[in-house]
């Protein structure tokens, strides 16, 4: 059965490139801070809020029948920005795009439920702690203890010790911050290596927060990036 086609609220990432329902609005008057912009979405639906009568069934994700899924078994993938994020605009500069991940795991069809959510669109030097602040509250919301955090490399190690002393509700949540060394929009990129790496780390890890980056899994707070080298390395 073509699954695709069997289900007409199921478009792909491209499709929703080309027919993108912002409301009206453009990319430049999109609140990055209010996550309903781009939405907290099961992998699978639609891009941009839809109507009910289009909005991919709760438990649903990429390539899979529905079904019903435990919440100790999803994963939360939070979008804050970065250059994994970036894309070159018409005009030839780079800007925050939508969340990549959400177009890598269209191509991957993962069989574990993944939800996708914009929490922030920052390029990660122009975070500051009030940013930081959102996303903390994001994640101490969180139900689901599975927690992905896409994120810009040149102060991802500071958000993740940020999340570290302010959480309130890490207890159980095992966090695993990643990001990329070149957009994920370009050929040559390590976004797509980087991302299966945090994947596979989140269900395998104890609860904690780590970074998963170059190759290896740091926990929070024993990482450093070596800019000159362009590889995290222990502290």
């Amino acid at each position: 059965m073509n699954w695709r086609a069997a289900r007409p609220w199921r478009r792909s990432c491209a499709e929703s490139n080309r027919a993108p329902n912002h409301g009206g609005r453009t990319d430049s008057t999109l609140n990055p801070y209010v996550p309903h912009d781009y939405g907290s979405r099961v992998c699978g639906s639609d891009r941009y809020p839809q109507s009910p009568a289009r909005t991919a069934p709760a438990g649903h994700w990429f390539g899979q029948e529905e079904t019903t899924v435990s919440e100790s078994t999803t994963i939360t993938l939070l979008s804050t920005g970065g250059t994994i994020d970036k894309i070159y605009s018409l005009a030839g500069e780079l800007k925050i795009g939508d969340p990549a991940a959400a177009e890598i795991l269209e191509i991957v069809r993962p069989t574990v439920p993944v939800t996708v959510e914009s929490v922030l669109r920052k390029d990660s030097l122009d975070i500051v702690d009030e940013d930081r602040q959102v996303l903390v509250e994001r994640v101490d919301a969180l139900t689901q203890n599975l927690v992905v955090i896409t994120h810009g490399t040149d102060t991802m190690t500071d958000t993740a010790a940020y999340l570290q002393a302010n959480g309130k509700n890490l207890t159980d949540k095992v966090i695993v911050f990643t990001g990329a060394m070149q957009p994920a929009s370009l050929k040559v990129t390590d976004s797509h290596f980087n991302l299966g790496a945090a994947f596979a780390a989140v269900q395998l890890l104890e609860p904690g927060i780590y970074l998963a980056m170059s190759g290896r899994i740091f926990p929070a707070g024993t990482v450093v990036k070596d800019r000159a080298r362009g590889q995290f390395v222990e502290a």
